[in-house]
């Protein structure tokens, strides 16, 4: 029986020392006890401001050309869409971890997506809000995430009313 633990042991050391490259971790301690920690690599890569004119300027183009496309049916909506396209240049940039609840639809919903289904950390993602002085449904939101080809992907969020079903408003940004 102690052959039988001795080789299990040596058979599930090696198994760990082959998950060392990138994964786990042996040790050592003073007192002969093996320790595993595991590595965890973070790549945060820097994001364009909240107000950067570059981004904010394509912002506009693009979200005038999505209203172009969606045509604003009543009044509300027509309302809705000056008052976003006049007030455009205001962002300011919000904590993510705030927009994790479904309080806060539909934007916890790409965050989640994104944090979830595309590995996105959530230290490389910039969540920016329309600073527009009508009621908080009317707010637009830009979510700004690195692209997996080059430079980042920007999801103008809310940008109709909610009882509407859109195609995803995401446009590619190179700084």
């Amino acid at each position: 029986m102690y052959k039988f633990f001795c080789y299990l042991l040596l058979f599930l050391y090696s198994f760990v020392s082959v998950a060392n490259d990138n994964i786990v971790e042996v040790k050592n301690n003073e007192d002969g006890v093996e320790v595993f920690v595991k590595k965890i690599e973070k790549n945060i890569i820097k994001l364009p401001t909240c107000n950067d004119e570059k981004l904010i300027e394509e912002t506009k183009e693009f979200i005038t050309s999505f209203y172009n496309k969606h045509i604003a049916d009543n009044m509300l909506d027509k309302r809705r869409k000056h008052f976003v396209l006049k007030n455009i240049h205001l962002f300011e940039e919000e904590n993510i971890s705030n927009y994790k609840t479904e309080a806060k639809r539909p934007v916890s919903d790409v965050i989640a997506n994104l944090l979830i289904n595309e590995n996105i950390l959530e230290e490389n993602m910039k969540l920016c809000k329309n600073q527009s002085p009508n009621n908080e449904a009317s707010q637009v939101y830009i979510l700004i995430y690195p692209s997996k080809e080059k430079g980042f992907n920007v999801n103008v969020l809310n940008l109709l009313n909610n009882k509407k079903k859109v195609e995803d408003a995401i446009f590619a940004y190179t700084p």
